[in-house]
C-alpha cells in the first residue's frame, strides 16, 4: 500500500471531521444561549401576534425541512452522477479522486445541514416558541447519524475489499 494515498486519505478524512464537529459544535454553543435567555422570559420578543407568527413560522419549518431534504437529496444525487461518470472515465475510479468527491459533497451536506440548525435557533430566538427547540433536537440527531465514519465512506463510495483495507489503514493513522 502506498503511504502517500493513506497521508491522503486521513488527512481528509480528518479535516472533514473537524469541520463536521465545528458545524454542530457552534449552532450547539447558539442553541444554549438562546434557549437559556429565552427561560428567564415571560412573552416572547418578537412574532408574539398570532398573524406575525404565521408569516414566520410556517416559511422558516418549510426551509428547515427543505434544506434537510435538500442536503441529503443534493448528495445521493450527485454522488449516483459522479459514478455514472466515473464508470465512463478510468481516472474518475481512484480512489483519492473518490474520496475527495466524498470530502467536497459531505462538505456541501454538512453546510445546509448547519444552515438548516442555524434556522431554527434564529426561530426560536425571534419567537421564543419551544417547538423550535424540539426541531433542533430532531435536527442535532440527523446531524450525528450523518457524521463522517470509516463504514459511511466505504458503503457511499462502494469500496473494495482492497480499497476498504486501505481506508482502514489510513484511518489508524487517526488514532
Amino acid at each position: 500500500m502506498e503511504q502517500g494515498k493513506e497521508t491522503f486519505i486521513a488527512q481528509r478524512f480528518q479535516r472533514l471531521s473537524n469541520l463536521f464537529y465545528l458545524m454542530v459544535g457552534l449552532p450547539l454553543l447558539c442553541f444554549g444561549w438562546v434557549y437559556l435567555n429565552l427561560q428567564g422570559l415571560s412573552t416572547p420578543a418578537l412574532f408574539d401576534h398570532p398573524v406575525y407568527a404565521w408569516f414566520w413560522h410556517v416559511p422558516a419549518v418549510l426551509l428547515i425541512v427543505g434544506l434537510t431534504a435538500g442536503a441529503y437529496i443534493l448528495y445521493r444525487g450527485r454522488l449516483k452522477n459522479y459514478f455514472s461518470a466515473a464508470g465512463k472515465e478510468p481516472s474518475l475510479q481512484r480512489l483519492e479522486n473518490r474520496v475527495e468527491v466524498f470530502y467536497e459533497l459531505s462538505l456541501r451536506k454538512y453546510l445546509m445541514l448547519t444552515v438548516a440548525v442555524l434556522l431554527a435557533v434564529l426561530s426560536l430566538y425571534l419567537s421564543g416558541h419551544k417547538g423550535y427547540a424540539a426541531i433542533y433536537g430532531i435536527l442535532l440527531l440527523i446531524f450525528s447519524v450523518s457524521r463522517p465514519t470509516a463504514r459511511g465512506l466505504n458503503r457511499d463510495l462502494k469500496l473494495n475489499k482492497e480499497e476498504r483495507l486501505i481506508v482502514h489503514e489510513a484511518l489508524k493513522q487517526l488514532r
